[in-house]
């Protein structure tokens, strides 16, 4: 940070373009923080969404879970066996 200006070498001239300026400042500054205040409003709002997959979502089933070697010999084992064709 600067040091503190001395507003008794200023003329009258250069307090009011610095108070307008300032104002300016003021102004711009105001604008960013009811932008940010929105950011964070919608961020917290999507802080209690589920997480998106691709049951819920229209996400490619691809980015899903993978499943795990061992859950995948689990799945085959819990499949029942096909009925087998008799010829004859």
């Amino acid at each position: 940070m600067s040091a503190a200006l001395d507003l008794n070498v200023l003329s009258l001239a250069e307090k009011d373009a610095l108070i307008l300026a300032q104002a300016e400042q003021r102004t711009v500054q105001a604008a960013q923080i009811t932008a940010l205040q929105a950011q964070i409003a919608a961020l917290e709002a999507k802080l209690g969404q589920p997480p998106k997959t691709p049951d819920n979502s229209s996400l490619p089933p691809s980015t899903g879970e993978k499943l795990t070697k061992s859950k995948c010999e689990d799945d085959h084992r819990n499949q029942p066996d096909h009925p087998r064709l008799i010829s004859g």
